[in-house]
């Protein structure tokens, strides 16, 4: 069954997809244009965005001096979840990173703490990711806590953490920097 349309009803409905397209055009324009990044969060870039990111001035920088520091007291996971980090840091950068006691580097620079704090609010899986140029301290309530914000500090640092430090050229200078950084997220969506 074919139905014939007059020409100018013809010509009246392929006007009125034209005006449809351009006006579902100019919506999805100018809702793109109101999803901007602040300047100042433009060169950070995290996946899954974080709940809250805010940029700080500085950076910290990994050394061969750099220690990873970790509560004696704190739940078997959350200290191999120290140790597994540690490992893939050193194989990455070839840098020691060894593991020290928290409670007596609090004064100290150039440490990476990890913290659990069973009094936070939020899930288990929530941190807190402050980095200083002096210190980097994760705080989460449990070990999955500490796991996310690793990760991601990892993002934050040169893509080479990805990769072995022995499959690099010795003539390949990689500055161990972290931008400054104030991040607290926790997941959106239960797993």
């Amino acid at each position: 069954l074919t139905i014939d349309l007059p020409k100018t009803m013809s010509m009246h409905f392929i006007s009125l997809r034209r005006r449809l397209f351009t006006l579902i055009g100019v919506s999805i324009f100018t809702v793109a244009s109101g999803c901007t990044v602040p300047d100042d969060t433009a060169s950070i870039s995290i996946i899954p965005i974080p709940s809250e990111l805010n940029v700080g001035v500085g950076e910290f920088i990994f050394t061969n001096e750099t220690v990873l520091a970790v509560d004696p007291d704190v739940e078997t996971g959350a200290m191999m979840t120290a140790y597994i980090w540690a490992d893939e840091f050193r194989a990455a950068t070839g840098f020691e990173l060894p593991l020290a006691d928290a409670t007596q580097n609090q004064n100290r620079e150039n440490v990476v703490f990890l913290e659990i704090n069973e009094t936070g609010t939020g899930s288990t899986e929530s941190y807190e990711l402050r980095v200083a140029p002096e210190s980097i301290r994760i705080t989460a309530p449990a070990a999955n806590g500490l796991f996310y914000g690793l990760q991601t500090l990892k993002q934050l640092m040169p893509p080479e953490i990805e990769t072995l430090d022995n499959d690099r050229s010795d003539d390949v200078e990689i500055s161990w920097s972290v931008p400054a950084v104030d991040i607290q997220d926790a997941p959106r969506f239960a797993y």
